[in-house]
């Protein structure tokens, strides 16, 4: 098959060239075992690669972050404010809190294991392959899928893929496709010129639409924010502070040698406390007691004076709390952050939220909103945005099994109703089957096939010089027919009597032997 997409007008018209650019123009091997970094491609792109001899480990935070973040995730920017600071802080988050970062590991690497194919030409086709599979400089779909599904799903600015083109022109073949920095993106308003990159060594470079495809989750409908999204972490980010800052408090309940509680004391002076403190905290060091210190004693120095105590607690959970019950309704949010079933996060608790039609519901309600969302993004992406020639066409073979059994079973309730009412008299066959095409049940083919079948088969029950015709469907096969009755009248016999009628079988017509 031979995909052809219009698309708007941004892909390679030499196809020819397209084929050499992206193969090169000698004869090295392609698949397996063949060479998958082509320097060409560096060099032509815009993202301003260092030497090793010359690169600073700590550039990319020294230049983009303040390291001051251990209570960052508190203090994150409102969205449509600041959106350059707040996806900054999104990206120090999500690693920190451990549920929300496998969610992100559990959909990036489902994404980058979807398979696919590129129908089309077979030499343009090969082209095609070979551009798409050393996509990232050589690393590989893989690589790229990932990187762009994490900033996907944490960035509210989106991801952006870099198309490297033969020369700085539209009409020019894309000789390799990588995954752009989202931290260094800035939108504009400008269609011409969508995207503004700065690279590594500061420089900034004004991209045209046949060099970038922005792409952003559930992009805002406010004009001034240029297409920024709401991204999946920022959908689940209060629900995951929570999280985060319980296990904190868990971790350091049990670890940590910290002030739980102010305790006010009668008797002992403030001084005389202090002083216990501190030689109880030499004494812990000298012990090399790191987590944990034995409760401070202190005895009364004035019987006089009795030690009363009274507590208030620093910090602890409500009362009630109930871990479990949290942590299921956190997973419930993010499957829905991330259009995902909750069982793709998580096995399913007991109780109610664990009988089968429930988890039936579940499954319908996120058929069609993760998976086959970042599908059809990425397919368009592809497709209409310039990467690949109008004259082959991506698709992901992953299909989304859920939705498929869903219209299988509703074919299946379709055709019993339909199956019923011939029954019942309502409708025949043929109204029926007029009923399964209008519904996408039948193919027009398949339904005139057994349409002039039946007519073939009334007709041979009435005309036995008529030919069955062969179809897709199989003849149905006429009732014995009884030859007795005679249109002439019988001859009489020798004696003036009339012959005595006599039956016989099924007559054969002519030499055809396959019909009755």
């Amino acid at each position: 098959m031979t995909g052809e997409n219009g698309g708007n007008g941004n892909h390679p018209p030499d196809l020819l060239g397209f084929a050499k650019a992206t193969l090169g123009s000698n004869d090295a091997p392609i698949g397996p075992g063949a060479q998958t970094f082509d320097p060409r491609i560096p060099k032509r792109s815009i993202q301003g690669f260092v030497a090793a001899d010359g690169l600073n480990p700590g550039d990319y935070f020294s230049q983009n972050f303040v390291l001051q973040m251990a209570t960052a995730a508190d203090e994150i920017a409102p969205w449509g404010s600041s959106m350059v600071l707040r996806d900054r802080q999104l990206r120090l988050f999500w690693p920190k809190e451990s549920w929300l970062a496998s969610t992100i590991y559990a959909m990036s690497s489902r994404n980058a294991a979807f398979r696919w194919k590129v129908d089309g030409p077979k030499s343009t086709v090969q082209a095609a392959q070979e551009l798409l599979k050393n996509a990232n400089f050589g690393r590989g779909w893989a690589h790229f899928i990932s990187q762009l599904s994490i900033d996907f799903y944490t960035q509210d600015n989106g991801c952006f893929i870099e198309m490297i083109r033969e020369y700085d022109s539209p009409k020019s073949a894309v000789i390799g496709i990588a995954h752009l920095d989202s931290g260094r993106c800035q939108r504009t308003a400008d269609p011409e010129y969508p995207v503004i990159f700065t690279d590594r060594k500061g420089v900034r470079h004004k991209l045209g639409w046949w060099q970038v495809i922005p792409i952003a989750e559930m992009p805002s409908a406010i004009q001034t924010l240029n297409g920024i999204g709401f991204c999946a972490v920022s959908r689940s980010l209060r629900a995951s502070q929570i999280i985060r800052d319980i296990s904190i408090y868990q971790n350091e309940k049990v670890s940590g040698r910290f002030n739980r509680a102010i305790h006010f004391v009668s008797g002992p002076t403030t001084s005389q406390i202090a002083d216990a403190l501190t030689k109880q905290g030499a004494r812990a060091d000298e012990a090399g007691l790191i987590r944990y210190t034995q409760p401070l004693l202190i005895a009364s120095v004035d019987p006089t004076r009795p030690v009363t105590v009274a507590t208030v607690a620093l910090a602890s959970l409500p009362d009630g709390f109930d871990m479990e019950q949290t942590l299921k309704w956190y997973v419930a949010n993010l499957a829905l952050a991330f259009g995902a079933d909750f069982q793709d996060l998580a096995p399913l608790p007991g109780g109610n939220l664990g009988t089968a039609s429930q988890s039936e519901t579940l499954a319908r309600k996120s058929s069609g909103k993760g998976p086959a969302l970042f599908q059809s993004i990425i397919s368009h992406a592809i497709n209409a945005e310039g990467i690949l020639p109008r004259n082959v066409l991506f698709s992901f073979e992953e299909d989304d099994f859920q939705e498929q059994l869903q219209l299988a079973t509703i074919r299946k309730l379709r055709a019993d109703a339909r199956s019923v009412s011939i029954h019942s008299g309502e409708i025949d066959a043929k109204t029926a089957r007029d009923l399964a095409v209008l519904a996408g049940d039948m193919l027009d083919t398949q339904r005139d096939a057994l349409d002039a079948q039946e007519t073939a088969n009334a007709a041979a029950t009435t005309d036995p010089n008529a030919t069955l015709p062969t179809g897709p469907a199989p003849a149905e096969t006429p009732a014995p027919r009884d030859i007795t009755a005679s249109t002439s009248a019988p001859a009489p016999m020798p004696g003036g009597h009339a012959s005595t009628p006599m039956t016989t079988g099924p007559r054969k017509r002519g030499n055809n032997a396959a019909n009755p």
